[in-house]
C-alpha cells in the first residue's frame, strides 16, 4: 500500500510540475508583441549608453595618455638638454687651464656665461636639487670665468684653486637630480 501512495504523490508532484511549467509558458506566450518591442528597446537603449560611456572615457584616457606622452618627452628634451650644458661648462672648466691666448680665454669666457643661462633655463623647478645644482653651477662658472679674465697669474691660479672644488659637487648633485627626476617621472604618470 506504501507504494502506491508513493507512487500517487510522485505522480501528483509530476503533474504540479507539469503544470507550473506550462502556466509560466502560457504567460511568455501571451506577452504582447508590445510589451516585447519595449522590453528589445531598453535593451537597445542601455546597450547603446553602455557604449556611449565606453567610448568617451577611452577618448579621454587616449587623450591623458597623448598629453602624458607628450609632457614625458618634452622633459627628456629638457633633461637632455640641461646634461648637455652642464657637461660643457665641466668641459671648458678642464679646458681653462691651458688657455694662454687672450681671444681664446674671452671666447671661452662668453661660452661659459651662455651655458650659465642655459641651464637656468632648463633645470627643472620641481626637482628638490634644482636650486643646489643652480648655485654650484653658478659658482664654477663665476671663478671660472673669473680666472679667465684675470691677467695676473697669481689671481688667476687662485681663482682656478677655488674653482676646482666644485666638479665634485656638481658631479654627485647630477647623480642626485637625476634620482629626483625619476621619482619625479614615476609620480606624474
Amino acid at each position: 500500500m506504501d507504494i502506491k501512495i508513493a507512487s500517487k504523490i510522485s505522480l501528483s508532484v509530476f503533474v504540479e510540475k507539469e503544470k507550473l511549467y506550462a502556466y509560466f509558458l502560457s504567460l511568455i506566450i501571451r506577452l504582447r508583441r508590445k510589451d516585447m518591442i519595449t522590453i528589445n528597446s531598453a535593451i537597445t537603449i542601455g546597450t547603446l549608453l553602455v557604449s556611449t560611456f565606453t567610448l568617451v572615457f577611452s577618448i579621454s584616457n587616449s587623450k591623458k595618455t597623448r598629453r602624458v606622452t607628450v609632457l614625458l618627452t618634452e622633459r627628456q628634451k629638457r633633461h637632455d638638454e640641461l646634461f648637455k650644458h652642464i657637461t660643457a661648462v665641466l668641459d671648458i672648466g678642464r679646458k681653462i687651464y691651458n688657455v694662454e691666448n687672450n681671444s681664446e680665454r674671452q671666447k671661452m669666457s662668453y661660452d661659459l656665461l651662455n651655458h650659465k643661462v642655459q641651464i637656468w633655463i632648463h633645470l627643472n623647478k620641481e626637482n628638490k636639487y634644482a636650486k643646489e645644482m643652480r648655485g654650484n653651477c653658478n659658482e664654477y662658472i663665476f671663478y671660472c670665468a673669473a680666472s679667465l679674465e684675470e691677467v695676473n697669474n697669481e689671481d688667476r691660479q687662485q681663482y682656478l684653486h677655488v674653482a676646482g672644488n666644485y666638479p665634485k659637487h656638481i658631479w654627485v648633485l647630477i647623480d642626485k637630480y637625476i634620482e629626483e627626476e625619476e621619482k619625479l617621472k614615476i609620480k606624474f604618470i
